[in-house]
């Protein structure tokens, strides 16, 4: 069963480069993999420690590495809003990309956070903030379906590829699925982003339900 009928112009809309890898994973492989052509939007370069020009790189290889073509990818840099941990960034500014971005590639999907960020990032929930106040304050005829990826609790979380028994548990029939046995895709993609890789980040890719299973709810 395919997840979207037809094929459709996907945007994985993110904040930084290493958010596709750590969390979009298995919904990125599904889609790629039924013939739909997939796009990224990232939101800043990750310069929190100046490392911008070399993370827009990795971020290249990463999606490289999951299916994704290099002409499909946009990485803004905007001094209004910036990889920034303790502050929420301008809707009017962020939706001005998003709008670009979607009118360009004639985007027909989008993929983006939920309003717990998945991590509890400041950036990604702004960037949630952002999608939502542009469906609702736009007067735009046509508007891309908009799928936010689901941040479970801490126990599914970090529960691997046991969280997959969730879904027998407690079926999410209203929601898009994307699974998968193996972690090791989403572990090659973050290897890709050589400046970020930790010992913990790599057990987190390992033990994380974000490398497994992704739940995606339709908003609008």
């Amino acid at each position: 069963m395919t997840i979207f009928e037809n094929q459709k112009n996907v945007c994985v809309l993110v904040a930084h480069p290493d958010d596709e890898a750590m969390f979009f994973t298995p919904i990125i492989k599904q889609v790629c993999g039924e013939g739909n052509k997939v796009y990224v939007l990232c939101l800043t370069n990750g310069d929190y420690y100046g490392l911008g020009k070399l993370r827009e790189k990795e971020l290249l290889e990463a999606c490289n590495a999951l299916g994704i073509l290099r002409d499909r990818i946009r990485v803004v840099s905007n001094d209004k809003f910036q990889d920034q941990p303790n502050e929420k960034w301008p809707y009017t500014d962020v939706i001005s990309e998003i709008e670009s971005f979607v009118d360009e590639f004639n985007i027909d999907i989008i993929l983006t956070f939920d309003e717990f960020g998945i991590s509890g990032h400041i950036n990604h929930i702004s960037t949630n903030e952002s999608v939502k106040e542009w469906i609702q304050g736009s007067k735009r005829e046509k508007y891309p379906k908009v799928y936010v990826l689901e941040t479970s609790n801490i126990f599914i979380k970090y529960s691997g590829i046991l969280s997959l028994l969730y879904l027998y548990i407690f079926p999410k029939n209203e929601c898009l699925l994307a699974k998968s046995l193996n972690p090791i895709y989403s572990l090659k993609a973050l290897l890709c982003h050589k400046s970020q890789v930790t010992w913990y980040r790599i057990i987190f890719t390992l033990f994380s339900q974000y490398s497994y299973l992704n739940i995606l709810k339709c908003i609008n």
